[in-house]
């Protein structure tokens, strides 16, 4: 498990690397691509919290990934190792370059040195926050096992309620994870999509907190779940039409 945590961190080291200088050029010689790369990123990211309700929903079939390299009806592990690290890094590639893509929009202004710090800097703490946390996520049980094998009863306590707890917070996570994606790219596509501006308006005459929800939940969420219904059913369409 770790492992492969640490090769998908990797990987996403060496992206945002090659992300980061490509992004600089982009702001000095063509700043009229930051916002199509931000509207595909955001649409990427409703796609996947779109798609991901539908699965919880059971009306579409969770993501198939393919591994060319591998025998099918086999328990080859590598391969499937090699499918969870590339369907990782691939989602976390949109992720980088939407963060990036934030981060140096709001740095446009300043020196080349600030603008390269700024980047490295929340590079290096996006990757190693989320990973350490996954990380320490998926030891949540061998800790619990542990726990449970030593003498003391209150350990034994704690040791259960981690090892018992650890489903329920994977899909409490599932969760949080698909409304994150739904809330962020229905806002980038607000912010980035001119004809929808007024829709981070929509609620100011509402009372107490409603309008802080219209802005910050309900109406990206919508905004995305549109979005991410018509990629999936184009998507869809296209797989219909494909021969076989």
């Amino acid at each position: 498990e770790l492992p492969v945590i640490w090769k998908i961190t990797k990987k996403s080291l060496r992206n945002k690397a090659l992300m980061i200088p490509i992004a600089m050029l982009i702001t000095y010689f063509a700043p009229w691509v930051m916002a199509p790369i931000l509207i595909i990123g955001g649409s990427f990211l409703a796609y996947e919290g779109t798609h991901s309700l539908a699965e919880k929903a059971g009306l579409v079939k969770e993501h198939e990934h393919s591994h060319e390299h591998s025998i099918p009806d086999t328990d080859d592990l590598m391969a499937a190792e090699d499918a969870t690290v590339a369907s990782a890094v691939r989602t976390d590639t949109i992720l980088s370059i939407e963060i990036i893509a934030l981060t140096i929009a709001t740095v446009a202004t300043d020196t080349l040195p600030i603008q390269l710090g700024v980047l490295v800097a929340i590079g290096l703490i996006a990757t190693f926050a989320v990973y350490g946390i996954v990380g320490m996520i998926i030891k949540m049980d061998d800790v619990g096992f542990y726990l449970q094998a030593q003498s003391s009863k209150t350990y034994n306590k704690i040791g259960s309620l981690l090892v018992k707890g650890m489903p329920k917070v994977l899909k409490t996570l599932g969760w949080i994870g698909m409304i994150a994606m739904l809330m962020v790219g229905g806002g980038i596509i607000i912010h980035n999509v001119e004809f929808l501006h007024f829709l981070s308006y929509v609620g100011q005459g509402l009372p107490y907190i409603l309008p802080v929800l219209m802005e910050f939940f309900i109406s990206p969420v919508s905004v995305a779940l549109i979005v991410g219904a018509i990629i999936v059913l184009v998507g869809k369409i296209y797989q219909s039409l494909l021969p076989g």
